[in-house]
């Protein structure tokens, strides 16, 4: 029964450190941290094993507070945390030019004892009533933050289902870029290979680098959206639909890992082309290998702090500019458990109102809370309550907190081996976005859920229109108050340029350089500069197929892409940045966003009368403010 936990919760636990340590591995921006991702992946689960000890055993504290549930509350990795993590470990890996802006593993640093300080928050709000918890975030709030935060990570699912968020993210950005500078060499979109098997590699007998495909070979080599990314994705969905149609409970129960696995081995098996490049043949294949190749030398038993407290540059660090959002994540990590703790004494046939549950909230919030601040010392990101085992003891009827502790005795197992952190650390991410997206969508299901059961009053109608309005408004348009969104390359011509509150604003006055230093003589479109600025001579010019203009005679380089009156660079005012950041990282993120208006406008608006019928709250039918039983944690 243990091991079934583990399993219904494999591939949730290793998601989150697995894509943070990913943004290291594209375009080997930082090889020390892609080199991490299979000892982080083994530190989560050794946490994660560890930490849920503390969470299920439950003891009496002075003054009649508890620490712990007492119930089956195994905990893992929060994806709350997740989008937040991967855009400060950006910061370094997306920054040009490369290592202008410090390296991954220091960002992952930040983010980390970031999260450190503000678990101290979860860990006050343990003593804080439930009652007043579900006053301040009732389920229209909860549910409508919780919709929010599946709709943002289905985006990013998606995006990784379909090659890689980061070459989804500059499809017309590289292009662009290559026009903003006449350079024919990064013409095009950006290739998805890095993330499905490694870049291409050093020829046979070459050196091993993280983030690089083992000598000889190379990732599968093709553009966002190719059949091959999307076709694999879909395969692993597909093994997922037919487990739920004809799967036993055993295999229902741990289905996403299952599915997970097969989709994985299928791919494994993909063969395609050789591709020869400058009279090197190279393999190309979905799984490389690349992780296991490059731990192949080193021991195969690990611990946590092993791999990552010894990796260049890492230190416990703090980032103020992320600090409140990261505190929303808590406030919103908090509503969550207390509906996962209700959920779970529910399926255990335990109380689900009255000083029992109380008590049992308030155990577990501060065991998630510490349980946090621990885990941030593990150097694993947050931790909370998972709600798929909720799932399994709906299935078995089985409560015991035997098989809690056994779950965690599988856990610690599976986290000491790191080839078994490779191993997962080595999947494509096509296949790993096909199974996350139905991971990720079931986070948007449990708040719709949610949502269902909440009163249908004009007021609430109200609530969940506005900050879903905005929450699903900046996920769909990530460059609504972001110029450029979410992309690099000329992404970062417009976030200096354009926007709700443009980079540029915060440059020290007079250390501004424009276009026009480079590029003086105006185009023939009065303040645009055409590519003719760029000197090319005519032989060149008509040399680059592809990027002539034969009808006007101009050559494509910088035709019309933006004023040279705009900025280029400047000495950036730190201070100014951070509040920047701040701000624009909680208008842009969208649980962010919908929680805090969420929140206001359940504050501010007068209470209604309920709308006969439809506003019964009876007790069948109020809300678990979570998710519900095999539901998915977020």
């Amino acid at each position: 029964m243990g091991l079934q936990h583990m399993l219904a919760m494999l591939v949730g636990i290793i998601t989150p450190p697995r894509l943070m340590a990913n943004e290291g591995c594209l375009l080997g921006r930082d090889a020390d941290l892609c080199a991490m991702t299979p000892h982080l992946i083994c530190s989560a689960l050794i946490a994660s094993g560890l930490l849920s000890i503390l969470q299920i055993m439950r003891v009496k504290l002075i003054g009649g507070y508890y620490f712990g549930t007492g119930l089956t509350s195994v905990m893992g990795c929060s994806f709350t945390f997740l989008p937040i993590g991967q855009q400060m470990i950006q910061e370094a890996t997306l920054a040009f030019p490369a290592g202008s802006n410090g390296t991954g593993i220091e960002w992952y640093g930040k983010f980390i004892g970031t999260c450190l300080v503000a678990s101290l928050i979860e860990i006050l709000l343990s003593f804080v009533p439930p009652k007043i918890l579900k006053q301040i975030c009732p389920p229209v709030v909860t549910g409508t933050v919780v919709f929010c935060i599946g709709a943002a990570l289905t985006q990013t699912g998606v995006m990784y289902w379909g090659g890689g968020v980061f070459c989804a993210s500059n499809t017309w950005s590289r292009g662009m870029m290559s026009a903003e500078q006449g350079n024919r060499f990064i013409m095009g979109p950006q290739s998805c290979m890095a993330d499905n098997g490694g870049e291409r590699g050093n020829p046979p007998g070459g050196e091993i680098v993280a983030g690089i495909a083992p000598p000889g070979m190379q990732g599968y080599d093709a553009y966002f959206g190719d059949p091959t990314y999307v076709g694999y994705g879909f395969i692993t969905m597909l093994i997922f639909v037919i487990i739920a149609i004809f799967g036993s409970p055993f295999m229902r129960s741990c289905n996403i890992a299952i599915s997970f696995l097969l989709g994985y081995a299928i791919a494994a098996g993909a063969t395609f082309e050789d591709v020869v490049m400058n009279g090197q043949t190279y393999t190309q294949k979905l799984v490389t290998g690349m992780f296991g190749t490059l731990t192949a030398d080193k021991s195969p038993i690990s611990f946590l702090w092993a791999g990552t407290a010894s990796a260049p540059g890492m230190f416990i660090g703090f980032a103020p500019e992320y600090f409140l959002p990261i505190l929303i994540c808590f406030f919103i990590s908090t509503a969550e458990s207390v509906g996962d703790i209700t959920a779970t004494a529910g399926a255990s046939k335990e109380p689900t109102d009255g000083q029992a549950i109380n008590e049992r909230i308030q155990g577990g919030l501060l065991a998630d809370g510490v349980n946090s601040f621990l885990a941030a010392l593990c150097l694993t990101p947050p931790n909370t309550t998972f709600s798929q085992n909720t799932g399994v003891i709906s299935m078995t009827n089985c409560a015991s907190r035997a098989a809690g502790f056994a779950c965690c005795g599988w856990l610690i197992f599976a986290g000491i081996f790191v080839p078994f952190g490779a191993f997962l650390a080595d999947a494509p991410t096509c296949v790993l976005g096909g199974i996350v997206t139905i991971l990720f969508c079931s986070i948007m299901v449990s708040g719709i859920r949610i949502l269902g059961k909440v009163p249908r009053t004009s007021r609430n109608h109200v609530i969940m229109a506005v900050s879903l309005g905005l929450g699903l408004g900046v996920s769909g348009v990530p460059h609504m108050f972001k110029g450029g969104g979410n992309a690099s390359f000329y992404g970062a011509v417009l976030e200096m340029n354009t926007g709700m509150w443009p980079l540029k604003d915060c440059c020290v006055p007079g250390t501004e350089v424009l276009y026009l230093a480079s590029f003086p003589a105006p185009g023939p479109f009065g303040d645009y500069f055409a590519s003719k600025d760029l000197n090319f001579g005519a032989s060149n010019i008509t040399s680059q197929k592809g990027m002539v203009n034969t009808n006007q005679g101009l050559h494509r380089g910088k035709y019309l892409l933006h004023p040279h009156t705009w900025v280029a660079r400047c000495e950036i005012d730190a201070s100014k940045k951070a509040w920047r950041s701040a701000v624009l990282l909680m208008l842009n993120t969208p649980y962010c966003i919908g929680f805090i208006v969420a929140v206001i406008l359940n504050l501010l608006l007068p209470k209604v009368p309920e709308d006969g019928e439809h506003a019964e709250y009876s007790k069948e039918r109020q809300p678990v403010e979570a998710r519900q039983p095999g539901g998915v944690d977020v």
